[in-house]
């Protein structure tokens, strides 16, 4: 056994003698210059460019088989001037020697100093790495052969019979690249490049670092990055990852949001090139003030990529991110509104279409909850299935606009009479993006549990929208407010040259003075409100639609009060109180209650009429009938007030709607009084007919004060 291993030893030391021996002839008898020449010569025959050593080529023979090699240089391609197409100020390598004699390949380091790479592209699109990349002729076959596949990486790696693959570290320091393009004037530079891995072997992971400076001419962009990972490239190099990344970068220039752009990215990238996928597993993304984590899948990203996520957003401010991405400033009516926001989404895209199949957002103190989806981007089609708890629509109006609708809501009326008045007539275009709305496609449900919108609050609200080729329907959109219930049907068909609208409307038990003291602030008219509305119209401007309306309504009040005005005077008050000992005048004094209002109206071609008008309540009665004409804003309206202890009152209603004219036949009220209804004497003369003018008074107050208008005596 001593002597298998002396005899092991000895032909051990021969070997180790016989390779310093090779080593040191083959380090005396080498021909560096020779090298150059033949390699320069070599270069210059296969790609017609000069390849330039400017310094000397060093080699060493033991441990390390190593080579230095001085700055060298290759020249451009011709018609791109003299500037070197890449240089390299200094190149070093060591392989450990010995391993070589079993094919097993241990690389100490492999340094890289002052690479620069100058790319560019002329005005014919032509690139000056063209002629490097452009295959020679194919080589000769034997037609007889059945041609054999290209050789896969693993095929490659194993033709060469390599025991083994190794390198202590990579280092490229300072190397730049410059991209020049003639055609559109764009000029970027990657400078300070630096890359540094730890040690490498086939089949095990390394690590490694990289950073760099960038600049763009157009548009003007300058910043820094890094990146540090674990790398492996798999034994086949099919499946290689990125594992623990971290990724830096800071942007400056003024096409960026707020000129500056600071963000970091940091996970773990999963590359799949049998099945061409790609995994971000443990995303995290920091920028602009948000913050972002979850996973990312990219299948086919060779052909048709398809893109699955599931991420979730920490709370962030969607104000500040506006103005970091320099948004117009949005000014709300609440300023603590848009200060809060946070969710999280799964979504799959390709590219043409996205898909949110789960979204749960919180904005403020509104949570929305839901699926949406985008198909067809040329032509897009949007269905969407959306829930949210709370909204107050409120919050996020601009604070003028906010005020100034509660202005106009209380002074409509007469703000609006003169110009009204002008506008009569006069057609005006309705703006409708007649195009854009013909080319919707649309299937969406929104459900809001509590919703405030112009101060009016709205509960268990749902609405559907549906629009398909100019067809556009809201079915349904319905509501529980104000202790009532309301269930609408709209449809607006433009698929033909004008505009079809269809409106079919429903409201039970409505509590009318809720709504007007949130929409106008107060309650001049209450009571429990039924209505049914079915109305029809063409065109798309009010003069045509007022022309071409049809339809009906029935609506029904009970138990309300009319407030803010008596529609009985002084003088009549007291001689009542007189004749009626019920005392019911205390009752009605600057009020009007009520028991029961009806009417039912017949609208055609814009022309609303009613015959069955009529209002029942404690001591009064009333019935009327007329007309609205839409199209010429007219009205003309008669009515007959029947009060007890007083004579049955005429009243008549005529003139433009905005400004009516109510007038009261003095001569059959005088006529009445004179029968002694409230034992008025006969002779009363011009104290009755004081006591009718002031009943108009009182009557016009009350319907100026609703509706606005002016009395007129007769």
């Amino acid at each position: 056994m001593k002597k298998i291993v002396k005899i092991s030893a000895i032909l051990a030391g021969v070997a180790v003698v016989l390779v310093v021996a090779t080593g040191a002839v083959l380090y005396s008898v080498v021909d560096t210059e020779r090298i150059k020449s033949e390699l320069s010569d070599l270069v210059r025959s296969q790609t017609g460019r000069q390849l330039v050593f400017k310094g000397d080529v060093g080699i060493s023979v033991f441990p390390w088989l190593g080579m230095e090699l001085g700055p060298i240089s290759l020249s451009n391609a011709p018609g791109f001037g003299d500037t070197p197409f890449a240089e390299i100020k200094r190149t070093n390598v060591k392989v450990r020697l010995l391993p070589l004699l079993s094919k097993d390949i241990q690389v100490k380091t492999l340094n890289i100093e002052g690479l620069s790479l100058n790319l560019e592209r002329n005005k014919q699109g032509i690139s000056n790495w063209d002629d490097l990349t452009n295959s020679s002729a194919p080589a000769k076959t034997n037609s007889s052969q059945t041609p054999s596949s290209p050789p896969s990486d693993m095929d490659k790696a194993t033709n060469l019979g390599l025991a083994g693959l190794a390198v202590g570290s990579v280092e490229i320091s300072d190397a730049n690249l410059t991209w020049s393009d003639a055609g559109n004037g764009q000029r970027a530079s990657l400078s300070k490049m630096n890359l540094t891995t730890g040690p490498m072997a086939l089949g095990q992971s390394f690590t490694f670092s990289f950073s760099t400076n960038a600049e763009a001419a157009e548009p003007p962009v300058s910043g820094n990055l890094s990146v540090t990972a674990e790398a492996d490239l798999s034994k086949d190099f099919t499946t290689p990852s990125l594992r623990d990344v971290i990724l830096k970068l800071a942007a400056d220039g003024k096409p960026l949001p707020g000129e500056h752009v600071d963000a970091s990215l940091a996970g773990d990238i999963l590359i799949d090139l049998n099945t061409s996928s790609l995994k971000v597993l443990g995303l995290r993304l920091e920028a602009m003030g948000m913050k972002l984590n979850g996973d990312l899948q990219v299948e086919q990203f060779d052909t048709e990529p398809v893109v699955r996520t599931t991420l979730n957003f920490e709370e962030f401010n969607p104000k500040k991110i506006m103005q970091a991405l320099d948004l117009p400033a949005v000014e709300t009516t609440d300023p603590a509104a848009l200060q809060q926001a946070s969710g999280s989404i799964e979504a799959t895209a390709t590219t043409n279409s996205v898909t949110v199949k789960h979204l749960d957002m919180k904005l403020d103190e509104t949570s929305l909850s839901g699926s949406a989806s985008v198909f067809n981007f040329d032509k897009p089609t949007v269905q969407f299935d959306l829930k949210a708890d709370t909204l107050n629509v409120d919050r996020y109006l601009p604070p003028e606009q906010k005020k100034k609708t509660a202005e106009n809501d209380k002074k409509e009326a007469p703000d609006q009479t003169k110009k009204q008045k002008a506008d009569t007539g006069k057609a005006k275009s309705s703006g409708l993006p007649k195009e854009e709305l013909r080319a919707l496609d649309m299937d969406g449900t929104l459900k809001v549990g509590s919703l405030v919108i112009y101060n009016l609050r709205l509960t268990d609200t749902s609405v559907t929208i549906k629009a398909k080729d100019g067809l556009i329907r809201i079915t349904p959109f319905s509501a529980a407010l104000y202790g009532g219930a309301i269930d609408t049907n709209i449809s607006a068909d433009m698929r033909s040259n004008t505009t079809k609208t269809n409106l079919d409307l429903g409201l039970s038990n409505f509590m009318l003075g809720g709504f007007l003291k949130d929409l106008i602030g107060e309650e001049k008219v209450t009571g429990v409100t039924n209505l049914s509305l079915t109305l029809s119209s063409i065109g798309e401007d009010w003069k045509t639609l007022s022309k071409t309306l049809n339809g009906n309504a029935k609506v029904a009040l009970h138990d309300g009060v009319f407030k803010g005005f008596q529609i009985l005077p002084e003088s009549v008050l007291k001689k009542a109180k007189e004749t009626d000992p019920q005392g019911r005048e205390a009752k009605i004094k600057k009020q009007q209650p009520y028991k029961d209002i009806t009417a039912s109206f017949s609208i055609k071609n814009g022309i609303v009429s009613t015959s069955d008008t009529a209002l029942a309540a404690d001591g009064l009665g009333a019935v009327g009938s007329g007309l609205v004409d839409l199209p010429n804003k007219q009205i003309d309206y008669r009515a007959t007030v029947d009060i007890t202890a007083l004579p049955k009152i005429p009243v008549t209603i005529r003139g433009n709607w905005t400004d009516p004219s109510i007038s009261l036949d003095t001569v059959a009220f005088l006529e009445e009084t004179a029968k002694g209804i409230i034992n008025v004497p006969v002779n009363l003369g011009k104290g009755a007919g004081n006591v009718g003018k002031d009943l108009l008074k009182g009557i016009g107050t009350g319907i100026q004060d609703i509706f606005g208008g002016k009395k007129k005596e007769q």
